[in-house]
């Protein structure tokens, strides 16, 4: 015959439909209810936190050392991903240099077509730009330049006069 009930983390018995007993209940919104206050950790809900932190040191510890065990994984997820935005942008501007027509990948930056970048990069920058881009269907404003004509763009007060360009102002 079924049983309505289990065994809670203190042994009591508890309802099928909770996580704990009334007892470990009760105390744990109390403790919830101590954190919200800044009296103890937010995590363990028993030792007093850092001053001015939500945590105390030893969960502090503990979530760094899990946080610096995952850093490789989440660094190649993040590296993966910029990569794949950054392919769908250089074929939504058509894949090469608008200058020189310099079509290598690795080589080829995004650039504001009216100087405007500084302002830009100040609500945008890297994957958000990127992702902002293609949400917006690869707005005007923007192209592919090389990394040689994009520094010359900068140097020559805004036009690109490359030797080795094919379109003239850019």
């Amino acid at each position: 015959m079924p049983t309505n009930t289990e065994t809670c983390i203190c042994g009591a018995p508890k309802k099928l439909t909770h996580a704990l007993c009334g007892t470990c209940r009760t105390n744990k919104s109390r403790a919830t209810k101590k954190a919200k206050a800044g009296d103890v950790c937010k995590q363990c809900l028993t030792r007093k936190p850092l001053k001015g932190k939500t945590w105390c040191k030893a969960c502090r510890d503990v979530r760094q050392a899990w946080e610096d065990a995952r850093a490789p994984e989440r660094r190649d997820k993040h590296r993966q991903r910029h990569q794949r935005l950054r392919g769908l942008v250089n074929r939504g501007y058509g894949g090469m240099c608008k200058c020189c027509g310099e079509d290598y990948q690795p080589f080829l930056q995004v650039d504001h077509v009216h100087n405007d970048g500084a302002r830009d990069r100040q609500t945008r920058a890297g994957t958000k730009l990127l992702t902002y881009l293609i949400r917006e269907g690869y707005p005007e404003g923007y192209q592919l330049l090389c990394a040689n004509c994009n520094m010359r763009k900068h140097t020559a007060g805004g036009r690109c006069d490359c030797p080795r360009s094919r379109l003239q102002n850019v």
